[in-house]
């Protein structure tokens, strides 16, 4: 559909994500729901929708949200359920619409807004995030007051790309290729339930799953007496890459499956239980030296006849990095054998660079690509390549160490030497008052070890920076979730908790990155902005930055308490009991930050406030580096007399 919005002499195409009819020349007023900063709601709340309940009124408008956290109908089926005319849902993804959802029908699918289940019949726009401003205007408005539907024809330049909605490796913990092969997840048409001889249009795994699903029976079925690992491989092994726009081996395996070569491959690559891929490389961190290792991969022909597999190497992008046939580029494989092919991998320290730049997905960082072995004739092995991945999660780290010859009461001044070496990347070293510290607990990714703050103050406000380290390596920090308890008024109740956890559970962005939100812990309200947190993928550190002023600190009210408890996906900890710091005097100088170059020294000096050190007394000083390697090396926990 295009709108054409009042004041705009530029349309926009829209995607009518439910294929509701109207006609030509329709207009809508524009109502945008938003958030108290004035950014464009996720409308996930009814009660957003609602006037009697503080909402807006929505009767007979075109109602526009931002994707994200609930269900994407539920938009469509909340503004119908107040009185909409239609609704619209900007897209989280920079160049492609949201999935098409096709009729929206009654019953246990449909958007439950009051109890009430209900079809939606009216149109339910999906709109480009690039189009943001012209729909809704600048943030906090105001919107165009009116737009015009008319129907027309829209391309969808997200057509055979990974979903924005879809998951991606490598896997947690051991940083193993994930997912192995792909299949068709968005705006899949399918038989469902209770609908008679129709169906619906769906998107997500509930759809991929069963045409995986679909090709394992046809593979058990053609190779009845292979192994399950086997099987395995003759699914992911004969994806296709080539089906897919934008190809990321990291977020869609070897391609798109593949029912027939699956059926007609006589041979596979096999892996073992643990690692089914088996050029699965996982993690590894370098300092000096360049990774080298020759992989032997097991070729199985279950055939009856001979195969020669041509082999050749396909990059994926990533680290610069160099794999190739350790010896001969072709193989012949006797029937119902194995033979082993050496594939050599190299990737240049050099090449890698360190943890940074911020962030979680622009920081990383990975050496991807396709091992292919082709039959040397059409004839052999059912005319079917096979396509083995391999993966491997590189870093390249310093070797920042601190001396500890820290300050006393009796000796308040002191320079700490600090050097980076044998080394082939600079590190730094930042300086936090060290506040918190527990012992390994055992919580698998967000195991805490230790918990710092630094300040920066000017003028009547400070920037307060926690420095948290844990024992064990993340993969992402977002999934997790660590909280900080800020005492300001030292009555033992908490005021405040600096949250950091998954930007998407607060904002209307993409998940996938950490952010560092202060939340009023008396009304539940978010206090000022959030802010993206510092954390690298692959990593033991995480940096959550506010200000003085969100915690309702000053330099005439400068002193807090805090305490901290870490979260996985299951579980939580406490760390610790609890620390006092001054948000604008701080007993132990913080805030030192120095880059040192690859075997090569600084200096930093550090002091001690007397006057303040009865008062907040830190545990010592806590240096990270967050180049460094993973655990204790990434924070150096130097005590103080």
């Amino acid at each position: 559909a295009r709108l054409a919005l009042t004041g705009n002499p530029n349309p926009i195409l829209v995607q009518d994500s439910n294929g509701a009819s109207f006609a030509n020349g329709t207009q809508y007023p524009i109502v945008v729901l938003r958030n108290p900063d004035g950014t464009v709601s996720l409308g996930c709340n009814p009660a957003e929708y609602d006037p009697t309940q503080g909402g807006v009124n929505v009767t007979g408008k075109l109602v526009v949200t931002v994707r994200g956290t609930c269900a994407r109908v539920f938009r469509a089926g909340a503004a119908q359920h107040f009185g909409a005319a239609a609704a619209a849902m900007i897209d989280t993804s920079p160049s492609s619409y949201p999935p098409f959802e096709g009729p929206i029908p009654g019953g246990a699918s449909s958007p439950i807004v009051g109890n009430i289940y209900e079809p939606v019949t009216i149109p339910f726009f999906g709109v480009l995030r690039s189009d943001t401003t012209a729909l809704t205007g600048p943030t906090g408005g105001p919107a165009p007051a009116t737009a015009t539907a008319t129907n027309a024809t829209v391309t969808n330049p997200g057509f055979e790309t990974v979903a924005s909605f879809s998951s991606g490796g490598p896997r947690y913990g051991d940083s193993f290729f994930q997912p192995s092969v792909a299949a068709p997840g968005v705006s899949v048409f399918s038989t469902a339930s209770g609908t008679g001889t129709n169906g619906q249009t769906l998107s997500g795994t509930s759809m991929a799953t069963p045409m995986i699903s679909g090709v394992a029976a046809l593979v058990r079925q053609a190779h009845p007496g292979w192994s399950e690992l086997a099987q395995r491989a003759a699914i992911t092994q004969t994806g296709d890459r080539f089906q897919m726009v934008g190809y990321s081996a990291r977020l869609a395996g070897t391609g798109v499956v593949q029912p027939l070569p699956a059926t007609q491959t006589q041979a596979v690559v096999l892996g073992t239980a643990n690692a089914p891929e088996p050029l699965s490389l996982g993690f590894t961190e370098l300092t000096t030296l360049d990774y080298s290792a020759v992989r032997n991969i097991d070729i199985r022909n279950n055939g009856a006849t001979p195969i020669q597999f041509n082999v050749n190497v396909t990059p994926a992008g990533g680290v610069p990095h160099t794999v190739a046939p350790f010896k001969a580029s072709s193989i012949t494989v006797p029937p119902l054998s194995d033979a082993l092919f050496p594939i050599k991998i190299t990737v240049p320290v050099a090449t890698v660079g360190g943890t940074h730049p911020l962030g979680t997905i622009n920081g990383f960082k990975d050496v991807a690509g396709t091992v292919t072995l082709t039959p040397a004739s059409p004839s052999m092995n059912g005319g079917a390549s096979l396509n083995v991945p391999y993966y491997l999660v590189p870093r390249a780290r310093s070797l920042i160490q601190v001396s500890h010859d820290v300050p006393t009461l009796a000796n308040p001044n002191a320079t700490l030497t600090v050097s980076n070496g044998p080394a082939t990347i600079a590190g730094t070293a930042d300086f936090y008052a060290w506040g918190l510290s527990s012992p390994p607990q055992g919580l698998a990714y967000v195991d805490t070890r230790a918990v710092g703050v630094q300040a920066f103050p000017s003028g009547s406000n400070s920037t307060l920076v926690f420095a948290v380290s844990t024992y064990t390596r993340f993969s992402n920090a977002a999934p997790f979730e660590w909280d900080i308890a800020i005492d300001v008024d030292g009555d033992g109740v908490t005021d405040f908790f600096v949250v950091g956890l998954d930007a998407a559970r607060v904002a209307a962005v993409n998940s996938g990155r950490l952010a560092s939100i202060v939340v009023n812990a008396r009304t539940g309200a978010i206090v000022g902005p959030a802010r993206f947190a510092d954390v690298a993928t692959d990593n033991t550190t995480l940096l959550l930055a506010v200000t003085a002023s969100q915690l309702g600190l000053s330099p005439t009210n400068p002193r807090f308490s805090y305490q901290a408890q870490a979260f996985n996906f299951s579980d939580g900890e406490q760390v610790g009991t609890t620390a006092k710091f001054n948000a604008f005097t701080p007993a132990i100088s913080t805030g030192q930050f120095v880059t040192v170059s690859p075997n090569g020294t600084a200096t930093v000096p550090v002091s001690i406030n007397t006057a303040e050190w009865a008062n907040t007394k830190p545990l010592g000083v806590m240096v990270v580096s967050q180049d460094n390697a993973n655990g204790a090396p990434q924070a150096d926990l130097i005590p103080t007399p």
